[in-house]
Formats: C-alpha cells, structure tokens, sequence
C-alpha cells in the first residue's frame, strides 16, 4: 500500500570465521508490541574461509525469507535477504548492491513526453509511470490537407494513405521536448493583423499631423 517498513539486519560473531543473522521489524507493524523487535524468518548461520570468502560447504543455506503480516491492512509481504556474495574482511561493514523490487507511494508532480511519444507521470518518490502514447499521421499527399484555422489541417479528399504510428516509426520524426515552434501561428492571420495595426498607425500619424498644423496656424493667428 505504499508505506514503509524498516527492517534492521544484524550479525552476531558466535565463532571465529562463524556468524548468526536475524532481521527484525518493529513489532506494531506486525500486531506486537510499538518499539519492541519482532524477528523475521529463522536465524542464519554464515561461515567463512580464511580468507574471508563464504564457506558454501558449511553455509547450505544462505537466504532469510519471511512473510510479514502488516496490520495496516495490506497484504502480506514477501521478503528475501541473499546472503551469498557476502564476504568477511577487517573492516568497517559496508553493502554493496542492493535489488529493489518497489517502491513507496508517490503522488503525480509532473508530466514528461519523450522522444518516441511516450507521455509519462513523474510521481514524487521519483519514479516515472508510462500513462500512453501520443501518436503521429502522416499522409501520402500532405499538400492536400485542408486548413482549418487556428494551425490546424483536416484530411480531405486526395490525401492518399494514412499512416498512424509512435515517433520514430513508419518513417515518421521523433518529438522534441521542452521546444517551442517557432512556427506555430497562420502566417495568413498575422500579416492581415500586421496590415491593419500598420493602418491604424498611419491614420493616428496623419490624426497629430493635422491637429499640429491646427495648432501652428492658431499661434499664426495670434501673431
């Protein structure tokens, strides 16, 4: 269901080159006692070579599985700790690979649409979900396409075959993402906006010219 269980591994040195791991959870998780340890699976004994390599002879089994119980309602788990790449050396303990196979819950932060067309919810434990695709047409005779205002086109008749496929396929170009189009407007549109801002300009030019020349033959007037 999303929540998060902490589960703490110990090793206990019962021997030289010989060692005992048990993994506890915090027994409210699993209907016991809040703060007190309850032990997951069967203790594990490991041992070692002098070299500090795991002794497979004497270690036969080298896995600790449990099935916890959660008692917040979800179902039971299914845990499994691979104890046998580990190795005995004198230092400091230190993990090196570990295999997740989920993750917490995550609520939608974003969205992102790569370049195949995969439009994807980025989810705030940082992981991303693939929610579809967004598809490309193309047509056999574009020029055939019929304008429908707004930088739209409808596929009227002549356009030939149709072919719908994800970017990338069927000959069809890959998206770009975080790009806007330079040309995304109807250049029709705009120069007849152009045309009529650079009327309204020439008609208020000639509007001051006028009412200068009004004005300079007043102070002649007054002359």
């Amino acid at each position: 269901m999303g929540e998060t269980h902490d589960i703490l591994v110990s090793f206990y040195k019962t021997a030289a080159n010989a060692w005992t791991v048990q993994a506890h959870i915090d027994g409210a998780d699993v209907g016991g006692t809040a703060g007190g340890p309850s032990q997951l699976g069967a203790d594990l004994p490991l041992a070692f070579t002098g070299t500090g390599q795991l002794d497979t002879a004497n270690t036969p089994v080298t896995t600790i599985t449990a099935t916890p119980a959660y008692v917040n309602g979800a179902d039971p788990g299914s845990i499994t700790y691979d104890f046998s790449t580990v190795t005995q050396v004198g230092a400091i303990s230190t993990v090196n690979s570990v295999t997740n196979d989920g993750q917490g819950a995550g609520s939608i932060v974003g969205y992102e649409t790569s370049k195949d067309g995969t439009l994807s919810a980025i989810l705030s434990s940082g992981e991303r979900a693939a929610l579809g695709v967004l598809a490309l047409k193309n047509f056999a005779h574009v020029e055939r396409l019929l304008r429908s205002g707004n930088n739209t086109f409808q596929a009227g008749a002549g356009v030939g075959i149709e072919t719908t496929d994800r970017p990338g396929s069927s000959g069809l170009g890959l998206l770009e993402q975080n790009t806007l189009e330079r040309a995304n407007v109807d250049i029709a549109e705009q120069f007849t906006s152009l045309l009529l801002y650079q009327r309204a300009y020439q008609g208020n030019s000639q509007m001051l010219n006028t009412v200068k020349d009004i004005l300079q033959r007043t102070i002649d007037l007054m002359r």
